[in-house]
């Protein structure tokens, strides 16, 4: 399997997984069966959700890191123990605790606005990544860069300007919590990509698999939540399936990158909103207004030529 062809499974495999965790808060019809509908679209079920996907999540990495690299555990007692590695184990924590928050954002985002909305929205990260670059590091884009980031935020704004905004849904709320998850995940990518230069990533991920799974059951426990009656065997089967596609896709995002290199990696990684906006009008019918495909198609054209950019750098 070529490189590209990784890649792009890697994203159908997250675009499928957007499509579960709609399905798992709002439901849709399969085959004349209504199947998901299982949790409240509110952050407190969010957040159970959140912490059982994680801990399938540790589990399963916890299995295959075994197979995939096997001094997985050996690495992380060195990052404990050793004390000239514990500032890298200190930055594994921060990006697993800042994973935790986007990631629940981006499913209460999911579960309340149409799936690719919500991943385009999401996708305003490499946007603040490149500001987060010019005030951190005084690397200022340049004219082009610039311009294409007028493109990606006009994207933004045409996405959402069908919304009324009011009504079933919270879709303000639910908006304004995918772009907060994409500002977000520009600050877990710019410390995870120090972090990486040291740390291995099947480790790296395994100790911020962790501290999501810690931080959500403190949270739980702390806010007192639990299962609905009746939907604990229903929760472990979307969490399963859930983790499962979620690894899947990590594990050929990461086989792509070694294919390809990080920057074709991002640029195919660019289609994510299109496959996620396809599969939802295929299997939940959500269905888009001309303004909003727009947009969705200019954010994924800004964000692949912001990766050619990159690429030519490189």
């Amino acid at each position: 399997m070529s490189g590209i062809a990784v890649m792009l499974m890697a994203a159908i495999f997250l675009a499928v997984e957007n499509v579960l965790v709609r399905v798992l808060f709002q439901g849709s019809w399969f085959g004349g069966y209504w199947v998901g509908d299982v949790l409240p679209a509110d952050f407190a079920h969010t957040l159970l959700f959140v912490q059982w996907r994680t801990l399938v999540m540790v589990l399963l990495l916890a299995l295959l890191s075994f197979k995939f690299y096997s001094p997985t555990f050996a690495d992380i007692k060195t990052l404990v123990l050793v004390a000239e590695k514990r500032r890298w184990l200190w930055l594994n924590i921060l990006s697993g605790g800042i994973f935790f928050v986007n990631v629940l954002l981006l499913y209460f985002a999911i579960g309340n606005v149409p799936a690719g909305i919500a991943i385009t929205l999401f996708f305003i990260h490499p946007v603040a990544a490149a500001v987060l670059a010019w005030v951190w590091f005084g690397a200022r884009p340049s004219k082009f860069r610039s311009g294409i980031m007028l493109v990606v935020l006009f994207g933004l704004v045409a996405a959402t300007g069908h919304f009324q905004f009011h009504g079933e849904g919270n879709l303000l709320v639910g908006s304004l919590a995918a772009l907060a998850a994409g500002v977000g995940f520009a600050g877990y990518a710019t410390i995870a990509q120090q972090c990486l230069r040291w740390v291995h990533p099947i480790p790296f991920s395994l100790i911020a698999f962790f501290i999501m799974f810690l931080l959500t059951s403190i949270s739980i426990v702390w806010l007192q939540i639990s299962p609905p009656v009746g939907t604990q065997i229903p929760l472990l089967f979307w969490s399963l399936l859930s983790g499962a596609v979620t690894l899947a896709g990590l594990l050929f995002h990461n086989m792509g990158i070694g294919l390809v290199g990080a920057p074709t990696a991002a640029l195919v990684g660019a289609s994510e909103p299109v496959f996620t906006s396809l599969l939802a009008w295929l299997l939940l019918r959500e269905t888009l207004q001309p303004g909003q495909v727009l947009g969705v198609l200019l954010v994924t054209i800004g964000i692949a030529a912001l990766s050619i950019e990159r690429r030519r750098k490189d």
